[in-house]
């Protein structure tokens, strides 16, 4: 018997795993032929040959035949039966260990247990149309007879513990075993519709600013066509505003701007007594900045400066 170290994955009872021949080679079954039984004992974490030891494996494996080998180099190897292992023994070239086989409780009905299972694929299926690889991955989940399959092929995507993963392995009863793999099972599916949603959302929330951005370009185009065409309606805040966009102010100074500008807005929309905006154009500055009678605000220092550069123009 070839024993087999495995990491990051989950080995189960009656499931045809599939490995490239190399990977088996590199895994030490060098030499593997059909009908040869293998042992795969799952590892606590990610080690090399040399430093493997009894203590580095979980002492319940899976003993399994390697069945096909072919022309590409695909090998398929059936599991059997879950075996208690002891006196394992590594070294460069090989690992030896006694194994005596671990029975399961069947404490399900053959019954309830498709059920669970259908249920579990349709599951599945629903969740994977929402994909473009949906249609692909489909024909793989149809494949799956037993939730022992399942868990199996979806190992890797599966955001289990080393002891999480073994766990299912030790259980002693199926309807163990059945709850881990259905709680493994739809907290992926979970999982990954959340991250999905949120993915989605944040998209959506970069296309509304795109979105925005663009139209406020779009508008301001337009708005300067209009402004060439009849230069007698452009309004006086539309003026600072050009006058503004044409300084080439630093940023800072150009939000305090932004800031008179939208105060100007604003205010255009109530007249004050004397017949003019709040900040209309009582004092332009050098670029005609506004600057109303009523305003008792100290223009910012940043601001103040960029104006001092235009008037020495």
């Amino acid at each position: 018997m070839i024993t087999i170290p495995i990491y990051d994955m989950i080995i189960l009872p009656e499931v045809t795993y599939y490995f490239k021949k190399d990977v088996l080679k590199d895994l030490g079954a060098q030499g593997a032929e059909k009908g040869d039984q293998l042992l795969f004992l799952m590892l606590k974490e990610d080690k090399s040959r040399k430093d493997m030891s009894m203590s580095a494996f979980y002492p319940i494996g899976v003993i399994g035949v390697l069945e096909t080998i072919d022309g590409d180099g695909n090998v398929s190897v059936k599991t059997e039966d879950r075996v208690e292992v002891s006196d394992l023994q590594v070294t460069e070239e090989v690992i030896e260990a006694s194994v005596s086989v671990r029975e399961v409780e069947q404490d399900i009905e053959a019954e309830e247990l498709q059920e669970r299972f259908e249920k579990m694929r349709s599951s599945l299926l629903h969740f994977i149309q929402g994909f473009q690889w949906g249609i692909w991955a489909r024909s793989y989940v149809l494949h799956w007879k037993s939730m022992n399959e399942v868990v199996s092929a979806l190992s890797g995507y599966l955001t289990l513990s080393d002891d999480e993963r073994y766990a299912i392995l030790a259980a002693d009863t199926v309807s163990e075993r059945t709850e881990r793999i259905e709680k493994a099972i739809y907290e992926f599916i979970e999982m990954a519709r959340v991250s999905e949603e949120a993915e989605s959302a944040q998209q959506e929330k970069h296309e509304k600013v795109y979105r925005e951005e663009a139209i406020k370009k779009q508008i301001d185009f337009l708005q300067r066509q209009l402004d060439e065409m009849h230069p007698e309606n452009v309004s006086d805040i539309r003026k600072f505003e050009q006058k503004l966009q044409d300084s080439g102010m630093n940023q800072d100074a150009r939000k305090e701007a932004d800031k008179v500008l939208n105060r100007m807005k604003q205010e255009e929309q109530a007249r004050c007594n004397c017949r003019h905006s709040n900040y209309c154009i009582g004092r332009m500055y050098t670029i005609e900045m506004a600057c109303h009678q009523h305003l008792k605000e100290p223009i910012p220092s940043c601001l103040q400066k960029e104006i001092e550069k235009l008037e020495k123009r």
